[in-house]
């Protein structure tokens, strides 16, 4: 054994701590590794068009505080020249209580739809966060797999050195072993970038800077499983954000068609004052009583729009069935498709590629087969595993389109057999 071969298990080893060291300093850094439901719970927390939306909560509160007022008091003072001289009123307006109880239905419904678009944003948050957060694990696999290529390229190069020097082959595949470890460099390069950018992505749904570093406990290979489609469309149709907000839109218009129908109710206005300086008395009391006479606006118009927008939404209520039976059974069949590639690769084209980059590997050294198969070899594993990684995260975006789509989370178990 030579020198150099006795001392290169020692330099692995070394390679070895230091790698896992650090490793373990940048996962300190970064702080603990995060599972997608950790992602998840950051991302409710921390996120910023999230705190935004949420604050039109606050909006719709104050509306229902502005349709449950009542109207200020009015004060009146008079002087004339007859008798008496001068008087003082207070006047106050009583609306029908039917109108008001319909009004705050009204900003009380409308607060509701408020709070149903903050639903909104957080289901497109769950979808961006799960769709990132698998991005970024694919990143990460695809970058691995680009510098064990490069690694493996080194290998080639190193030993088709030897066999060039050994006379066993010609210079040719020296030139074309260097020229694939320069180009999986370059894909390597290419790679890393990605890692970046699929980072940054995630944290910006975190609600952190785009450079901060994160390390994830997942893996692409956790598959979930698959939802019963039968049951998810039930559950769309009666739970889904999509469904519950076209019943509140029909709460809405219903609450104001019972506002506009107390338009022919009149409005009582009450007074109470006094007058001075008269002959008879030095002070006496004066009362009055008024109605809005409803003669040329009985908010006929604003039923009739209220009722018109009841008929649109029932045909909304139809369409939105249709819809989502469609797009539900759309999207799972993207989501079966996904799972059928992630099988394929996994059961068949994987092992597959492994066994056949090893008998290039043997056939090579032994002089069987030229380079340029064995780089063919080395290139197609390496696209195969790529294919694996991308299939894997292509099931977990059609998940979460699935569940964006569906407007509930996914969690009511796997579909029966």
């Amino acid at each position: 054994m030579t020198p150099s071969h006795a001392h290169q298990p020692m330099r692995w080893g070394l390679v070895l701590v230091i790698c896992v060291w650090t490793g373990a300093a940048q996962a300190s850094v970064a702080g603990p590794a995060l599972t997608l439901s950790d992602a998840l719970d950051i991302a409710l927390r921390s996120n910023l068009a999230l705190g935004a939306a949420r604050a039109r909560h606050a909006v719709g509160v104050a509306g229902v505080g502005v349709a449950s007022a009542l109207p200020n008091p009015e004060a009146e003072a008079n002087y004339t020249t007859s008798r008496p001289h001068q008087a003082f009123l207070v006047k106050e307006t009583l609306p029908f209580w039917g109108r008001r109880s319909a009004a705050i239905a009204v900003a009380r419904g409308e607060l509701g739809l408020v709070d149903l678009g903050v639903e909104g944003v957080i289901q497109q948050l769950r979808h961006d966060v799960r769709v990132h957060y698998y991005g970024l694990l694919f990143a990460l696999r695809a970058e691995e797999i680009g510098r064990l290529e490069l690694q493996n390229d080194r290998e080639l190069l190193e030993l088709t050195r030897a066999r060039f020097e050994h006379g066993d082959t010609p210079e040719l595949e020296v030139k074309q072993a260097r020229l694939s470890a320069g180009r999986a460099e370059a894909t390597l390069g290419t790679l890393s970038s990605e890692v970046d950018i699929a980072r940054g992505e995630l944290n910006l749904d975190l609600g952190r800077e785009r450079e901060a570093p994160i390390v994830l406990a997942g893996h692409l290979e956790e598959r979930p499983p698959l939802p019963d489609v039968v049951r998810l469309v039930e559950r769309a149709l009666g739970e889904g954000r999509d469904a519950r907000e076209l019943r509140q839109r029909v709460a809405v218009e219903e609450s104001r068609l019972r506002l506009a129908r107390t338009g022919w109710v009149p409005d009582l206005t009450a007074g109470a004052g006094a007058e001075f300086d008269d002959p008879d008395f030095s002070v006496g009391p004066q009362f009055s009583l008024g109605l809005t006479m409803p003669l040329f606006n009985r908010k006929g118009a604003e039923q009739s729009q209220a009722r018109a927008a009841l008929e649109m939404l029932s045909r909304e209520r139809e369409a939105l069935r249709q819809r989502v039976s469609t797009s539900l059974s759309s999207s799972f069949a993207r989501v079966q498709a996904a799972d059928a590639q992630v099988k394929l690769y996994s059961g068949s084209l994987v092992p597959s590629a492994s066994e056949v980059r090893e008998l290039y590997r043997d056939s090579y050294r032994e002089g069987a087969v030229g380079i340029l198969n064995f780089i063919d070899a080395l290139r197609s594993e390496r696209e195969v595993q790529l294919g694996y990684a991308r299939a894997l995260f292509d099931l977990e975006r059609a998940l979460a389109d699935l569940e964006r789509e569906a407007g509930v989370e996914l969690n009511d178990g796997p579909a029966p057999d």
